[in-house]
């Protein structure tokens, strides 16, 4: 794997795995479970599915 000119050793491959999961979690709670009043007390996802299923 070659990032802007770093060539990323094999042993650390997996690693990024794990990185990126722990990253994506907070991101997940945000978008899919937080409910907002602004939104009707939807998460944003159940908000922008009910505005494509109206």
């Amino acid at each position: 794997m070659v990032c802007r000119n770093f060539i990323l050793p094999e042993f650390c491959k997996p690693c990024l795995f794990f990185i990126f999961a722990k990253l994506i979690v907070p991101y997940q709670y945000y978008n899919e479970q937080r409910i907002k009043e602004k939104l009707g007390w939807k998460s944003p996802v159940q908000y922008r599915r009910s505005l494509s299923a109206a």
